[in-house]
């Protein structure tokens, strides 16, 4: 709700709890989408760099995971670094 609210430092920090206790217990899927909103946030922070390497490191958390809707989230995290990076080759 801190994202939506445009406080976007108290959401970096909630989610990057979420993704830290996600990792603390071995839970894929929480990692995964953390790291994918973490992604959109920073992109809304005017930050596509970190933007990217979050979506990359969800993509790469959710790629052998059975819910592929969360997956085809970290690609769309992806595809929106990029293209705010101005990269279209990738």
């Amino acid at each position: 709700s801190y994202d939506f609210q445009g406080q976007y430092d108290l959401a970096i920090e909630k989610l990057q709890k979420a993704s830290e206790l996600a990792r603390e217990v071995g839970e894929i899927r929480p990692l995964g989408v953390a790291l994918g909103n973490l992604a959109n946030v920073y992109l809304k922070k005017n930050n596509p760099r970190e933007s990217l390497r979050l979506a990359l490191e969800a993509e790469k958390v959710l790629s052998n995971h059975p819910d592929k809707r969360a997956y085809c989230y970290s690609l769309n995290a992806i595809s929106k670094a990029y293209l705010a990076l101005g990269d279209y080759k990738n």
